[in-house]
């Protein structure tokens, strides 16, 4: 709710018909036998990968990423690629996933002391999978060690009223509880951010490090980040007429997946700048918190987030809509 490939064209494609050590549809770089031999220097493919492989051949491609950042350097880095989305978003199909991801969604949702007992089951599918983030994606990263445990996992879908703009809604980005905080997040942007046919990544967050992360590891690839209304977190900078039509279009995303989700009727009232969760879901952002930002800037709009939020929607859980917009992007509003 609220976190591609690195070096396109260098990646390891697995499922489609290609599993171990035969030579994919994408080529590894300086690999020229095409005949299905083995490639010189390529690692097995692991566990994970032969498993996903193998349960989703014909809804997904599962690829392995070659040349990820270097924080991730040693792990199982895959990106699952939806070609099949009518057989994807089936029970069936979800269900396979849930041994293999269930955990790490169980602890971002459920982590309140509740047994691990219900992964798995018809309620959790459904809840999780089904009618949750997992169905919508069009494209994941997963992270995992050595035997196959998942320690960071990314959702992505398409925005279908993006005009010209190629964006990508981030749907959800976690990282294993005991892993939080040793940078793996912001490797996933470096990740993602490192394709280069995305013109915008658009979501929703109350995470004040998502919009930290997000500004500067954007700017690395030439992304600009504007968070409820201000540009890389500093309401003195000026907003683009191009960028406000680019901003426009993404809200436009945002809003239809509001919609999806079950809340639209919650959004009268609220600013354009905001997205309201009701008091069901994950707890608000409070003052104190606020007050621990370092970034003045940063502060000051969460300030007026969460300010605007126990005035107006005591509560209830107010986010605010994120876009990471690649600057040359808005060029192709012009033509």
């Amino acid at each position: 709710m609220g976190i591609d490939e690195q070096n396109d064209g260098k990646t390891l494609l697995l499922g489609a018909g290609h599993v171990g050590n035969q030579v994919p549809s994408k080529m590894h770089e300086g690999s020229t036998d095409t005949r299905g031999a083995v490639i010189e220097g390529l690692r097995q493919p692991s566990a994970l990968q032969q498993k996903l492989a193998a349960d989703l051949f014909g809804v997904a491609d599962v690829e392995r990423v070659i040349n990820p950042p270097e924080g991730l350097n040693g792990k199982d880095v895959l990106r699952i690629n939806v070609t099949n989305k009518k057989e994807w978003e089936t029970v069936e199909n979800l269900r396979k996933l849930a041994p293999a991801f269930g955990k790490i969604i169980y602890d971002v949702f459920k982590d309140d002391g509740k047994s691990a007992d219900v992964i798995g089951t018809d309620e959790f599918v459904r809840r999780y999978f089904v009618e949750g983030d997992m169905a919508g994606a069009s494209d994941m990263y997963v992270v995992a060690d050595e035997g196959g445990k998942v320690e960071g996992l990314y959702l992505q879908g398409d925005v279908e009223s993006a005009g010209p703009l190629n964006m990508k809604y981030i749907l959800l980005t976690c990282v294993d509880k005991n892993l939080r905080g040793q940078g793996m997040g912001k490797d996933l942007y470096r990740l993602i951010f490192s394709r280069q046919d995305v013109d915008a990544f658009v979501g929703i967050t109350h995470t004040p490090s998502v919009v930290s992360s997000r500004v500067r590891i954007g700017d690395e690839f030439a992304y600009d980040t504007f968070f409820a209304g201000s540009k890389n977190g500093d309401a003195d900078l000026a907003i683009s007429d191009p960028e406000r039509n680019a901003l426009k279009l993404a809200y436009a995303g945002i809003d239809a997946q509001t919609e999806h989700y079950g809340m639209g009727e919650l959004q009268e009232g609220v600013p354009e700048d905001y997205v309201n969760y009701g008091a069901d879901g994950i707890a608000p952002r409070t003052m104190e918190e606020v007050e621990a930002i370092p970034n003045q800037q940063l502060r000051s709009r969460f300030e007026n987030l969460v300010g605007w939020q126990q005035t107006n929607r005591p509560g209830e859980c107010i986010y605010g809509k994120i876009v990471t917009l690649k600057r040359f992007a808005v060029d192709k509003l012009k033509q």
